[in-house]
C-alpha cells in the first residue's frame, strides 16, 4: 500500500485492501503488529495519517501484518455484536508488538490519551511482553515537545484508572459514541452498569459508574473537571463544611498540600456517598479531588432495585493491579519513540 497517498488524504479508492486470513497465535510473532491508533479517516475516501504514518514504521520494522480494527473486524456490524468483536480484538494488545499514533489536530493529548478506548488499549498493553513504538508526525507543528508530552501521558495513563476517564465522558470534555460501552470496558461492573444505563439518566449513570471504580481501583490525583455542575436527577451536590478523615492509605482521598476552597458532599437521594473538593489553582484551573464514602456501592443499590452484594450483581473487588513501582524503568524499556517524515505532498 502507498502509506502517502492514505497520509495525504487521497485514500486508495476501490483499490482492494490487501489482506490475508491469518492464525491466532502466530508462528512469527516479529511479523505481526497490533495497531492502537486515533480515528482521523479512512483507507479508501479521505485517508488517515495515522494509519499512514504506522503502515510506514511497519515495514521499516519488517512486520508483515499489521492488525487494525477498521479491517479486522467487521464494520458492517452495529450494536453489541460490533463492540463484542472489539473487545475480542482488543486482546491483542496483550500479547503482541504494539503500534500507537494518536496524532490528532483536533484535541490536545491529554485528552486523545483517555478518551475510553484508548485508555483501555493503554491499559491492556502496558503488560503487553513486547515494545510499545509511538509513531510521532514530524510535519506537526506541534512536534517540538511531542515526545516529552507523549511519556507524560503514557505515565498518567499506566498509573491511572478509569475515573478520570468517566469523569471527562460525564463532563463533556472526553467523546464516546456510546456511553453503554462502559459494561465491556469495565467487565468487572458490567451487570451493573448495564442496569444503571438502562434505569439512570445520562449523568446519574456516568456518576455511578466513576463512584464504582473509584472504590476498587482509585484515581490518584486530582481531575480538572467540574462534575458538580452536571444536571442529575437522583445524585446532587451541595456545599459541607467537613473534610474526610485522612485514612491509612493515601489512595481514595485528596491531597492535603491545600486547603479545599469548597467541599460539595455528594448525596444520591439524600444519602452521602462521597466528596467533591474544589482546590484553588493559579488562574481560573480548578482541580478537583474525588473521594468515595465506605458502602457507597451500597447505596447505589437502592435506586436500581437490585439484590444485596450477598446475591452476587455487585461484584466490587480490590484489582490485583498496582501501579508499577519504577514508572522511569517501565517508560525506558517499554516505549519507543519513532520519528516520521512523511515530506510534502506532490
Amino acid at each position: 500500500m502507498n502509506e502517502r497517498d492514505i497520509y495525504f488524504g487521497t485514500g486508495i479508492g476501490d483499490t482492494p485492501v490487501p489482506t490475508k486470513l491469518v492464525s491466532f497465535p502466530f508462528e512469527n510473532i516479529s511479523e505481526h503488529a497490533v495497531l492502537s491508533w486515533r480515528w482521523d479517516g479512512d483507507l479508501k475516501t479521505w485517508g488517515s495519517k495515522n494509519i499512514a504514518l504506522a503502515l510506514h514504521q511497519a515495514k521499516r520494522m519488517g512486520v508483515r501484518y499489521q492488525l487494525m480494527d477498521l479491517v479486522s473486524v467487521d464494520q458492517t456490524l452495529s450494536g453489541e455484536a460490533l463492540i463484542q468483536q472489539v473487545v475480542a480484538f482488543s486482546s491483542l494488545y496483550q500479547s503482541i508488538p504494539v503500534i500507537a499514533a494518536y496524532n490528532t489536530e483536533e484535541e490536545a493529548i491529554q485528552f486523545t490519551m483517555f478518551r475510553p478506548w484508548i485508555f483501555h488499549e493503554a491499559q491492556t498493553y502496558r503488560d503487553n511482553p513486547f515494545k510499545v513504538t509511538y509513531v510521532g508526525d514530524l510535519t506537526d507543528w506541534k512536534y517540538s515537545c511531542w515526545e516529552r508530552d507523549i511519556k507524560f501521558q503514557f505515565r498518567q495513563a499506566w498509573r491511572g484508572s478509569f475515573v478520570q476517564t468517566i469523569l471527562g465522558v460525564l463532563c463533556h470534555e472526553l467523546g464516546m459514541t456510546s456511553i453503554s460501552d462502559f459494561k465491556f470496558i469495565i467487565p468487572q461492573h458490567a451487570q451493573l452498569l448495564a442496569t444503571a444505563y438502562a434505569k439512570m439518566s445520562r449523568e446519574d449513570y456516568l456518576l455511578t459508574a466513576a463512584i464504582l471504580c473509584q472504590i476498587d481501583r482509585p484515581h490518584v490525583g486530582s481531575f480538572p473537571y467540574h462534575a458538580e455542575t452536571m444536571s442529575y436527577s437522583l445524585y446532587s451536590f451541595a456545599i459541607t463544611d467537613r473534610v474526610i478523615e485522612r485514612p491509612t492509605s493515601r489512595l481514595n482521598t485528596y491531597s492535603p498540600s491545600r486547603p479545599p476552597k469548597d467541599v460539595y458532599g455528594i448525596f444520591l437521594n439524600q444519602v452521602k456517598t462521597g466528596q467533591w473538593i474544589r482546590r484553588p489553582r493559579m488562574g481560573s484551573h480548578n482541580k478537583y479531588d474525588f473521594a468515595v464514602l465506605p458502602k457507597a456501592e451500597l447505596a447505589i443499590l437502592t435506586p436500581l432495585a437490585c439484590p444485596s452484594p450477598n446475591a452476587g450483581i455487585l461484584t466490587v473487588q480490590k484489582e490485583a493491579w498496582r501501579p508499577p513501582p519504577d514508572m522511569e524503568s517501565l517508560i525506558a524499556n517499554k516505549l519507543e519513540f519513532v520519528e516520521v517524515n512523511m515530506g510534502k505532498k506532490a
